[in-house]
């Protein structure tokens, strides 16, 4: 947002809504007991205590997840480092998205700006996280503050975090996450999360130091010893996903934990064509979902045509590209074949943990998935719309919450950059109301 706009609304805000936070917080100490997570017991043999309950959201990453960087200084950020149009959201805005049938907010936070900040730099970005906390709260929305380090041209990727668990910047971000804790303990236990790392490493298992489940735990008692009360979102490796699922010991930690996952499969298919995708991922185009609304021939067809476009437009690849690509659309169509039996399959593995460990279905949170917008020369065969449906119900049906990534750019809600059209085939594929919003 605007700085200055940021701060206006940053004091208005904590005017209008910190007298009702600290109603409610008043209202929930006297409910919910502190959490000791070194004696924690298992999550079964708890009593249910109040945390957030995420049913239907997006996430807004554009707001505090995308910093400027300085490019006369590599790695070191622009003043304000979240400025520029992407980076307003008008309450017209929030409303849309309310009136869609969405309750509550992802907000990714870039956690690069925050950790290269000065201690009095740092606190301005605090004070705007919690005013946009607060406008969320206040636009009915219940908020996960998810920290997000940039895994792209940062020197504060998780990769760097997470290499030594005794080194400075593991410390610095095990400190951050305790002022950003401080910051929002006092609001409303069922309102508002704190996630401790998106997609922390690529890898379900780490050999060559210190897992994430080991380093998860740490950053989880760091936080509990400042915001004992505070939900906390915990996740897997494997990129958040599926199979991160079973390198995560819920026992460990206390009933105001919940738990993120992400789905983007098959990766083939959601990230088929997109430019900053992996090999062979970025080569691919035209592939179908389910399976059998399409063909192998086709899909090679169309990724032939698609490397022709890149290279037309200046972003030739490697000469093995069509054939590496070629391999990955036949083990698509004849081993993976996914559709709704496939989905239905994954998706149950999330639930099995969830009852082998005790979890409630609702502390599950789908709180990322998407598939990329193809581009306008590839014919659209209904295939992303009936991905989204088919994830939306089978995650509705296991009584998880979801958060689509993101509202805007080639995931999401809208067609575009910021402020633009809404994707009405994808709002009807996820159940959401978009009668009679012209946006």
């Amino acid at each position: 947002m605007n700085w200055k706009l940021g701060r206006k609304i940053a004091l208005l805000a904590l005017v209008v809504v910190s007298g009702a936070a600290l109603v409610a917080g008043l209202r929930f100490s006297g409910l919910l007991e502190g959490a000791n997570p070194a004696t924690a017991q298992t999550v079964q043999s708890q009593v249910p205590l109040t945390v957030p309950e995420f049913k239907r959201g997006t996430n807004l990453a554009r707001i505090m997840g995308f910093s400027y960087r300085d490019p006369a200084n590599p790695g070191q950020y622009l003043w304000p480092p979240f400025q520029g149009s992407m980076s307003r959201f008008s309450d017209a805005e929030l409303q849309q998205l309310s009136d869609l049938g969405l309750d509550f907010i992802r907000l990714p936070v870039d956690a690069g700006p925050f950790l290269a900040a000065s201690d009095t730099d740092r606190r301005l970005l605090l004070d705007d996280l919690r005013a946009w906390v607060l406008r969320l709260l206040d636009s009915k929305f219940t908020v996960m503050v998810d920290m997000h380090p940039a895994n792209y041209a940062s020197n504060w990727k998780p990769v760097d975090i997470l290499k030594d668990p005794q080194g400075p910047a593991f410390e610095a971000y095990r400190t951050l996450l305790r002022d950003v804790a401080r910051r929002i303990k006092d609001l409303p236990a069922d309102k508002i999360a704190l996630e401790l790392m998106n997609e922390p490493q690529p890898m379900c298992f780490r050999t060559d130091g210190e897992d994430w489940t080991v380093s998860q735990e740490s950053l989880y008692r760091a936080v509990r010893e400042v915001a004992p009360d505070l939900p906390v979102v915990i996740t897997g490796g494997c990129w958040s996903s599926i199979d991160g699922l079973s390198t995560l010991d819920p026992g460990i930690y206390d009933s105001r934990t919940l738990f993120d996952i992400h789905n983007y499969e098959p990766h083939f298919f959601s990230h088929q064509s997109l430019l900053w995708a992996s090999p062979p991922a970025r080569y691919m185009a035209g592939m179908s979902y389910p399976w059998s609304n399409g063909s192998i021939e086709r899909s090679e067809q169309l990724t032939e045509k698609h490397l022709a476009e890149l290279a037309k437009a200046g972003h030739p690849q490697s000469e093995s590209a069509l054939n590496e690509a070629s391999r990955h659309i036949r083990n698509f169509y004849n081993r993976e074949k996914p559709d709704k039996a496939y989905m239905d399959a994954r998706f149950k593995i999330i639930s099995d943990w969830a009852a082998e460990h005790g979890i409630a279905p609702s502390r599950i949170i789908i709180g990322e998935f998407g598939a990329t917008r193809l581009p306008a020369y590839i014919p659209d065969d209904g295939s992303r719309t009936s991905w989204y449906r088919d994830l939306r119900s089978t995650a509705e049906k296991n009584g998880f919450g979801w958060a689509i990534w993101d509202d805007h750019v080639n995931f999401g809600l809208f067609t575009g950059d910021g402020n633009s059209d809404l994707d009405k085939p994808v709002v009807e594929a996820l159940g959401l109301n978009g009668q009679n919003l012209s946006r």
